[in-house]
């Protein structure tokens, strides 16, 4: 018997009464008959049936001691109503008042936690933000703090095309919210290119300064959303612990962090996970776990430059190299979210040369371009590793529609040195490019390597034009520079 037929039938069926009269359908994984147990719950749009291992540790939960209950979102599955678009409002207070209906129940001790990843992770903060009686600690994985910056428009380009249309159209959902979702999605969504309060109201950073319960951030090195998870955890204010692993957007296999959290937070056992060693990085290149207490952050960025460089702008993405570098991360992930790497290839490799150290961070690329023939473009940069031995390995990427290069200088992250550590863009008034020189800024998602003897760093370049013209463009670029957060080398931790 497989693990999602196992789980499947430990479940039992409950209905959760909502204040508006309609009830949610949620399945309820009990550690023990007939004892009251601590309880994580996991709300999510893409059906309870499905749930995986992956996606919820339940086995290892209820081995610990601990109840789990998943939910079908309103709208989705088997609950009422109609599902109102990602992140809502009304999904929102619906599951603050789960929360509490769950920490009431007889089979609960009243310890409530919120676990999940990808949406089943965003909306955690958004619940949390409202502060439900019984709700001790969220342990979000792999997921969104903002809905224009890391779902719909990462660098002001549109991601995450397909996800309306794979879960409304090509998944068993209610017909009654199949119009509503798409409206939303590919009207709104998809259909503004700029932040504005559409997006602030279902985006969880807009709510940070309102959560107080402890956060566990789980995020990967190869996952989309890890810029995301890395302010998120500086965002934070109170108890927090950051797990950054090896593997894309997905549950890390092994769930020891996600249970020893709700193990000391449901159960009063084991140590706190959020004092000391709370920041925990898996080091490329070295194989092992590194951690800190806190975020290490050094006084300046390594930087390393090129000049006198040409980046020709393709009419589309249809003519791009499909060689791209090896990355672990399924092309089929990054093809049905619209949002991966393997989307673009290299019309330009630029070799860095190598560096000592530990680098652990978000990169950021500052170039300085003139654009011939357009006034707009994509712009994606690719970081690799060239091994020794010839190898390429693909370690993070970036990318910018250049007419969003506006900064927002309250919202950026800067080194002690004045150099950006973090980069925020406005998103609100896109510009063309002038004619003269311009410098843009891309923050590339977070990475953790160490080069071994012998191996460089090479950034691969490609862009796209946007307005349809099948006639040569290119951006001329004066200087590139790649600012590293370079650490000591460190002893690994087991």
């Amino acid at each position: 018997m497989n693990a999602l037929v196992q789980l499947q039938n430990a479940a039992k069926a409950i209905r959760i009464p909502l204040s508006d009269g309609i009830t949610l359908s949620a399945d309820h994984f009990p550690a023990k008959e007939g004892q009251p147990a601590p309880v994580v719950v996991m709300f999510t749009p893409y059906l309870k049936s499905n749930l995986s291992p992956e996606m919820l540790p339940v086995e290892a939960l209820n081995k610990r001691g601990i109840d789990a209950v998943v939910v079908d979102i309103r709208g989705t599955g088997d609950s009422d109503g109609v599902f109102p678009g990602p992140l809502s409002p009304a999904e929102v207070s619906d599951g603050a008042e789960v929360v509490e209906w769950i920490a009431e129940q007889p089979w609960c001790t009243g310890r409530v936690g919120l676990g999940g990843g990808s949406y089943p992770g965003g909306i955690q903060f958004l619940i949390a933000a409202r502060q439900p009686k019984g709700l001790r600690c969220i342990a979000p994985a792999v997921a969104p703090i903002d809905f224009f910056r890391d779902w719909t428009h990462r660098g002001g380009i549109p991601t995450h095309s397909n996800w309306g249309a794979l879960t409304f159209l090509q998944t068993p959902q209610p017909e009654r919210s199949v119009a509503a979702a798409l409206t939303f999605y590919y009207g709104t969504a998809q259909g503004l290119h700029v932040d504005g309060p559409a997006f602030r109201e279902r985006s969880p950073i807009t709510y940070f300064d309102q959560i107080e319960v402890p956060i566990l951030f789980i995020g990967g090195l190869y996952d989309y959303y890890s810029r995301g998870t890395l302010r998120g955890f500086d965002a934070a204010r109170g108890p927090k612990r950051l797990v950054l692993g090896p593997w894309g957007h997905h549950y890390p296999e092994d769930p020891t962090e996600v249970v020893d959290w709700f193990r000391f937070w449901l159960l009063d056992e084991g140590a706190d996970p959020a004092a000391e060693d709370n920041v925990v990085f898996w080091r490329i290149g070295a194989d092992a776990w590194y951690r800190t207490t806190g975020r290490d952050i050094p006084a300046s960025p390594t930087v390393l430059s090129a000049e006198g460089l040409t980046v020709p702008v393709r009419a589309s993405d249809t003519g791009w190299p499909v060689d791209v570098t090896p990355s672990p991360v399924p092309v089929s992930m990054d093809t049905a979210t619209a949002s991966g790497t393997h989307l673009w290839g290299e019309d330009l490799v630029v070799p860095l040369g190598h560096v000592d150290g530990d680098v652990q961070g978000a990169p950021v690329l500052r170039v300085v371009l003139t654009a011939q023939g357009c006034d707009d473009a994509d712009l994606n940069a690719r970081l690799s590793v060239s091994h020794a031995g010839g190898e390429v390995e693909q370690l993070t990427e970036g990318r910018l529609r250049l007419s969003h290069r506006a900064i927002d200088p309250e919202n950026c992250r800067t080194y002690a040195d004045g150099s950006y550590e973090s980069v925020q863009l406005t998103h609100v008034d896109p510009e063309p490019l002038p004619s003269e020189a311009t410098e843009v800024l891309i923050e590339m998602l977070p990475t953790s390597v160490r080069l071994a003897e012998g191996s460089t760093f090479r950034l691969g370049l490609s862009a796209r034009r946007l307005d349809g013209v099948s006639r040569d463009a290119a951006l001329t670029i004066e200087r590139l520079e790649l600012l590293l957060p370079v650490l000591e080398e460190a002893e690994p931790h087991a």
